[in-house]
């Protein structure tokens, strides 16, 4: 028993390490994407961003006191959640203060993956006059 709690404080640990270290060579890819505005640099930030959430939601597996508390920390139920993020991003586009890509990055979370991957489509292909 000793073995499986230090193996499982040993993964945490490292996850959590790897996981900062991903996050800031992530952002970093972000910024540098956007600077260049070429699509090799948006490629290696939809990748880098691709790693940094792998990383991050694996090593959070062992998080069960999340499973737990949730339930008695947030009254929403998820679908209640899920539907007043949707028409908030859609308000907020048809406001004028997200931009259709944006609002589609929002709504979906397969497609925050790609996010920078978006942003570089949206701000180079899109906009480009």
């Amino acid at each position: 028993m000793k073995t499986f709690a230090s193996d499982l404080i040993l993964w945490l640990l490292i996850g959590t390490l790897s996981t900062m270290l991903l996050a800031d060579w992530a952002d970093e890819e972000k910024k540098d994407a956007k600077k260049s505005g070429n699509l090799e640099d948006a490629m290696a930030a939809t990748f880098a961003n691709l790693a940094y959430r792998t990383v991050r939601y694996s090593s959070l597996d062992f998080a069960w006191w999340n499973s737990i508390f949730d339930p008695f920390l947030d009254w929403n139920p998820v679908s209640l959640s899920h539907i007043a993020n949707d028409i908030s991003g859609i308000v907020d586009f048809a406001m004028g203060d997200k931009s259709f890509c944006d609002t589609i990055v929002n709504s979906f979370s397969a497609a925050r993956q790609f996010k920078p991957m978006f942003t570089y489509v949206e701000d180079e292909l899109l906009t480009k006059k």
